[in-house]
């Protein structure tokens, strides 16, 4: 079993409570819920490690966990040394991960998702410092839940690069306006255009002429 973050937080948006996991999950989305669940009132578990911090909602005024949950681990093989690193660890991709929810994760463009893909959540898990750690070892997580790594990072591009949905909703809005709008214009000009009928008493002298 490979070592992976998943984390959860209190500050998405307008929805407040959402699921941010890596491109690749190594496990069910089930699998995903039942440790974060777990996690919040059991911070260190068998094969995991969490840490947490109370913050307050987005779109109201109460407060609710913000937790980061290192899974993969082999726990019962840790020292009190490893523990205490991986502890460091932790808090610091904490910090990375407040900025993470608060600075670079389009919301709105989210909104509609429980779970939020993030190529920096497996960034993370790639950290030089998991690779010497004892791993737990679980042939009963077979499934594997994945999304694309290109489009994760496509996304994440596109978050970078400050192009949201809702900023091209505008575009396409201006641009319906400007072709309904040409539209009556060329309306108009066709009405004033059309050449009028010739009454038939004059049709007849313009042709005895």
């Amino acid at each position: 079993m490979s070592i992976f973050f998943i984390a959860q937080t209190p500050r998405a948006g307008e929805k407040n409570h959402c699921l941010v996991v890596p491109c690749h999950l190594p496990v069910s989305e089930r699998e995903i819920f039942a440790r974060i669940n777990a996690a919040i009132y059991q911070p260190i578990g068998k094969d995991y490690m969490a840490v947490s911090q109370v913050v307050e909602q987005t779109a109201s005024t109460r407060q609710g966990h913000e937790i980061l949950v290192l899974v993969g681990l082999n726990v019962n093989q840790l020292s009190s040394k490893q523990r205490e690193e991986v502890c460091l660890k932790l808090k610091h991709y904490l910090s990375e991960f407040e900025t993470l929810v608060t600075k670079k994760i389009d919301w709105y463009q989210e909104n509609s998702n429980l779970l939020v893909y993030r190529p920096e959540l497996e960034l993370w898990g790639q950290d030089t410092f998991f690779n010497d750690l004892p791993k737990k070892r679980n042939s009963k997580l077979k499934k594997w839940f994945r999304r694309e790594k290109n489009d994760c990072e496509k996304q994440h591009f596109k978050y970078s690069t400050g192009q949201s949905n809702h900023k091209r909703h505008y575009k396409y809005k201006i641009l319906i306006v400007l072709i309904i709008i040409f539209a009556f214009m060329s309306l108009f000009n066709l009405k004033t255009c059309t050449p009028q009928k010739i009454p038939w008493n004059r049709m007849i002298i313009l042709e005895n002429l």
